[in-house]
């Protein structure tokens, strides 16, 4: 790789919260400057997004990363400025890095896209017609003009070459991992379950809540489902469900919380409770199993590649096989944590030190190409 090399990091669409997007974006380029020390990173995002990248938890002030911050703050403004004005401002790049699942359609530079999942494709009900055309789209054109692509988990990887079969030849799985690092220290009490996720509908949040509510009605066990995520979308009937499921005084709603108050969650849940319908990869898996909080999870999509044999796993629509698990947690907490060690060990399958490695590997095979 040519040395003073210049690559141009499109992240626009990053949510004001990050999500699990941005805390990708985040470690790259943590690492990669340290990876090559010529490289030279320009980070294109929009106002929101810059803000809260650079007053993150254990930041060094991204040190040699140039913040392009865009006043585009609605979804349509964010694409408009992305796919109209970024190829423009590419003068000078040897790299355009587009993360969020589309690149432009036509790039002055060779260009790497990051495609995070198809869930447009396969829960198409969690997206308004306009952005499943969009992303479908988008998709498409960006397997003729992205001389890589990195999905971030094999599932993802074939669900994307079911769709778009010409990314055959140019697909790199990279994996993601927990932004924790592994802590082995037992908590002195664990009590209550844990929701980890942006509440929109596919994180089924409303399955959790019914799976608590029958546990508690069956048990007598009285427990607290604690969650965390930031508001989404669709769910506008969540507080009417909760007051029919009888759970009002059993949920409580920490919004988004700090890394640090939400290691903590993790060392204090009885369980991570992950019944979402389909993830591109699914990181608070590893978030939790980092901290030794057992997780209970749906068996579909990457879930099971990226927990391995550190969670227990009910079948997506099984609402008695949920509730059996939770109860195993509650009424044989010992056992139910045995997987507890094979959580750290699933942990150290991924890292991201290595993720940051391979994604360089991918931009001088793009340069190359």
């Amino acid at each position: 790789m040519k040395p003073n090399l210049r690559i141009a990091i499109n992240a626009m669409t990053l949510p004001g919260n990050l999500a699990g997007t941005g805390f990708y974006v985040r470690e790259l380029l943590e690492r990669l400057p340290s990876l090559e020390p010529g490289v030279r990173l320009t980070l294109f995002t929009n106002r929101a997004a810059a803000d809260k990248l650079s007053n993150l938890e254990g930041m060094s002030g991204l040190k040699g990363v140039d913040i392009r911050a865009v006043s585009a703050s609605s979804i349509p403004a964010k694409i408009l400025w992305t796919q109209g004005i970024l190829p423009f401002r590419l003068k000078g790049f040897d790299l355009l890095h587009s993360i969020g699942n589309v690149g432009l359609p036509y790039c002055p530079v060779p260009q790497v896209v990051t495609i995070l999942d198809l869930c447009q494709r396969m829960v198409p009900e969690r997206f308004s017609l306009l952005k499943r055309w969009y992303l479908n789209a988008g998709q498409t054109w960006s397997a003729r003009s992205a001389a890589r692509a990195i999905v971030i988990s094999e599932s993802t990887r074939r669900d994307l070459l079911r769709f778009h079969p010409r990314y055959a030849a140019k697909t790199v799985t990279i994996p993601c991992a927990s932004k924790f690092p592994i802590n082995q220290a037992e908590s002195s009490r664990r009590d209550g379950f844990l929701f980890v996720g942006t509440l929109e509908p596919g994180k089924r949040l409303e399955f959790a809540l019914e799976a608590l509510a029958r546990l508690n009605r069956e048990t007598g066990a009285g427990k607290i489902l604690s969650v965390v995520g930031a508001r989404g979308w669709k769910l506008t009937g969540l507080p009417r469900l909760i007051e029919k499921l009888g759970v009002v005084a059993h949920v409580e709603f920490l919004g988004y919380l700090s890394e640090e108050e939400l290691r903590g969650r993790y060392l204090r849940a009885e369980c991570l409770i992950f019944p979402s319908v389909y993830e591109g990869f699914g990181l608070p898996i590893l978030e939790a199993q980092s901290q030794g909080c057992p997780v209970v999870s749906a068996d579909n999509s990457s879930l099971r590649e990226v927990g391995g044999e550190g969670s227990r796993y009910f079948a997506t629509r099984d609402l008695e096989g949920l509730v059996g698990l939770l109860s195993e947690a509650v009424t044989d907490p010992a056992r139910f944590r045995e997987i507890r060690e094979a959580g750290f060990a699933n942990c150290k399958r991924f890292d991201w030190q290595r993720t940051a490695e391979a994604t360089l590997q991918a931009y001088r095979d793009a340069i190359k190409t």
